[in-house]
């Protein structure tokens, strides 16, 4: 597909312009249910990570459904929301073609350049809000946690060995900010990495 034009518009005009409806999921269903997937995290942990054949591993666990009595302009709300209330993913989007429409949002983006620095943005652990609510006890025993702070040296490790091989020099740690993963009730700690050229 040949790109003929690539329009920069500020998200709010494109959210003053979008259309918000009534809308309700058909059929809405994961690809694994609850107890299947924490069999197969808990295979994962115990005979992959656990026995460290594994160091690094994400499980995908997809959910689909239906926009209800769908229309357009249904899709484009469901866009519209997206792109209201995800901040850090790559991509939100919205693709309509004759006979379908796919909306969705991509995970976090991974590396950005612009003005000559590229930044990566690696996400390391998961502290999972109790139904309280955090608490800085909570967060500072996440903090603190060994198994926490080892994943994060691993993934730091990695990230910077990516970036020397794409950047000539001058690759440096620039922050570890804990960051709240918007949607989940998480948060995560992410790493920047960068590299100004």
């Amino acid at each position: 597909m040949a790109i003929r034009e690539h329009p920069v518009v500020p998200v709010g005009d494109v959210l003053a312009r979008l259309p918000e409806e009534y809308v309700r999921l058909a059929h809405g269903e994961f690809d694994h249910d609850d107890e299947e997937y924490a069999e197969t995290v808990r295979r994962i942990v115990t005979d992959g990570i656990g026995t460290g054949a594994w160091a690094s591993f994400v499980f995908k666990r997809s959910f689909t459904g239906a926009i209800a009595d769908y229309t357009v302009g249904r899709a484009l709300t469901v866009f519209r929301r997206l792109l209201a209330r995800e901040s850090s993913a790559h991509w939100t989007f919205i693709v309509h073609t004759r006979d379908r429409t796919l909306v969705g949002a991509t995970p976090e983006r991974h590396l950005t350049l612009h003005g000559g620095t590229a930044v990566m943005n690696p996400v390391s652990g998961t502290y999972r809000y109790p139904p309280s609510g955090p608490t800085l006890p909570s967060v500072v025993a996440f903090l603190a946690d060994r198994k926490e702070a080892d994943e994060l040296c691993m993934v730091v490790d990695k990230e910077l060995k990516m970036m020397a091989r794409i950047c000539e020099r001058g690759v440096r740690l620039s922050s570890v900010p804990l960051c709240r993963v918007k949607l989940l009730d998480s948060a995560g700690v992410w790493t920047c990495v960068r590299r100004r050229s």
